[in-house]
């Protein structure tokens, strides 16, 4: 399942590690929170007893019934839950222990916190380590103001590093976490701690926000397995890198390329999580078109590898093409394929791979129709086809060496018919001397697919397409939609290794379905 897997159960309550980034609830324009998409992957109701500050990571504690929520309530209450934070400053302070107390208040819509006035806060401030990249200090708050911790560490003239609104110093993130929570539950104490941080340790510029990223991928998901996940998406403009089992796959989007020290780090980085590296410069299509983009190894990696996602078995290679062969961005949605393709006909197009097309086999379907141009993209389909116990020669399963649009107007004169079509197209394509642009022809497309689509069958379309943000994306689904007779659900979440629940996503997917 595709949820995370550093969660602490007991029968009344679970404590799971909230990485930065996420809020703990919804927020006020309706984007879920942490705690609404952890209920969503677990599909059990949980209870907010305390909350963390979309920017601080750590423990996070949900009580999963209404009575054990009332019971850790009045816990907090009593002052009977020990919260320790830790905290990153640049500023120096000489003392080791303060008892910090003031007044804090809403003050049109910012919370401020007054020194003159009776106090309503209170926290403990003890130094943990003095660096020369920066002091530890651990905050115990005895009360639970909004940003508490961090209006009294302005106030102490010790901003927490990464804190643009209270005056902190440069950094990737707030380097701020909830580190250890503790109380008598029934007839025992319970105490759970937090992995450290990161920024806990010296680190260079160029390894901050790498460990960053890959330290929120291995709060939910542990990177030390043979899974496939995203370790770095669009939070660093420089690149991205995407985990297939022991092999991470690095796309170098910056003009600048790497530097023999960044290599270097980058190699030691992996090698702590028993990763082997493959670095692709992608070049943009404006460059020089016969310039070969270059491409780096470390940690001695294979040109031909197999990793799995999702229990699925893939085979991932170096020496074909600016991908090693899925795009991780769809786990979710052919997980959903694989869940919901039982006695159907199914249609891939665009099927680079075939990840879809082995997931609708897997998940029973009648048909299994596999579509791309590059007849060396359907052999490797078939190869994965193989890895996973089907046999790519079973008349259930074709293979097409085809461009979409020829594959469609044939189908339609054959009269053939499809309960689900999986479409993701690229952006931009040539093929017979035309060429594809998402944004001016997809709606030539989908209604050519629609001619191929049985009675209340459904179209999962998506799309990578960047001047489209979602609320635009889905807006012309549903536009296009009305006028065809047909409507829109939205697909599932996807994994939490891409965007943050408040963002808009990069890659966007809806279902068309058909209402004839």
């Amino acid at each position: 399942m595709d949820f995370p897997l550093r969660i602490v159960f007991d029968d009344d309550f679970l404590v799971a590690l909230k990485p930065s980034g996420f809020p703990t609830h919804r927020t006020d324009v309706g984007a879920k929170g942490f705690v609404e998409l952890l209920e969503e992957r677990l599909a059990e109701k949980l209870y907010i007893v305390h909350r963390l500050d979309k920017d601080t990571s750590g423990l996070l504690l949900l009580a999963r019934s209404e009575e054990s929520s009332k019971q850790i309530i009045k816990l907090f209450e009593e002052k009977l839950v020990t919260r320790k934070y830790i905290f990153k400053t640049q500023k120096k302070l000489d003392r080791d222990r303060i008892k910090f107390k003031t007044l804090i208040e809403k003050h049109s819509n910012e919370m401020v916190s007054i020194r003159d006035q009776t106090p309503n806060s209170e926290t403990l401030f003890l130094k943990l380590a003095s660096e020369k990249f920066g002091d530890i200090w651990e905050a115990q708050p005895r009360t639970g103001k909004t940003h508490q911790i961090r209006l009294h560490a302005k106030d102490l003239k010790i901003p927490v590093d990464g804190d643009r609104r209270y005056d902190g110093s440069h950094a990737p993130r707030l380097c701020l976490q909830s580190q250890q929570l503790e109380f008598q539950w029934k007839d025992s104490l319970r105490n759970f701690p937090a992995p450290d941080p990161i920024w806990i340790k010296p680190v260079t510029p160029f390894a901050f926000p790498l460990k960053e990223s890959l330290s929120r991928r291995d709060f939910l998901y542990q990177l030390t397995g043979n899974e496939c996940y995203r370790c770095v998406h669009t939070e660093n403009s420089r690149y991205r890198v995407d985990q297939f089992g022991d092999h991470w796959w690095v796309y170098w989007y910056d003009e600048i390329l790497p530097t023999e020290e960044e290599l270097k780090e980058l190699s030691e980085i992996a090698a702590g999580y028993g990763k082997k590296v493959w670095v692709r410069e992608m070049k943009s299509r404006g460059g020089a078109k016969n310039e070969e983009a270059k491409l780096w190894n470390l940690n001695e990696p294979e040109k031909r590898w197999q990793a799995e996602e999702l229990g699925i078995k893939y085979e991932f290679r170096a020496d074909q093409g600016m991908s090693p062969g899925l795009f991780l961005d769809q786990r979710i949605n052919r997980q959903w394929v694989r869940r919901n393709s039982k006695g159907l006909k199914v249609l891939n197009l665009f099927s680079y791979t075939g990840g879809f097309s082995v997931n609708a086999a897997l998940g029973g379907a009648e048909k299994v129709a596999t579509v791309d141009l590059s007849n060396n993209f359907n052999r490797w389909a078939q190869q994965n086809f193989v890895l996973n116990g089907l046999d790519p020669q079973n008349p259930a399963y074709q293979f097409w060496g085809t461009d979409t649009f020829s594959f469609l107007h044939k189908t339609i004169k054959r009269g053939e018919m499809y309960d689900l079509i999986i479409c993701d197209p690229p952006s931009f394509g040539r093929f017979d001397g035309k060429v594809f642009q998402i944004h001016r022809d997809w709606q030539t497309m989908l209604d050519l697919i629609k001619q191929v689509l049985a009675p209340a069958g459904r179209i999962l379309f998506s799309t990578n397409y960047e001047r489209w943000n979602y609320d635009l994306f889905f807006n012309k689904m549903e536009i296009h939609a009305s006028k065809n007779n047909m409507r829109v659900e939205k697909t599932p979440l996807a994994g939490f290794d891409f965007e943050p629940p408040q963002e808009s996503p990069l890659m966007k997917s809806a279902f068309l379905i058909n209402l004839a």
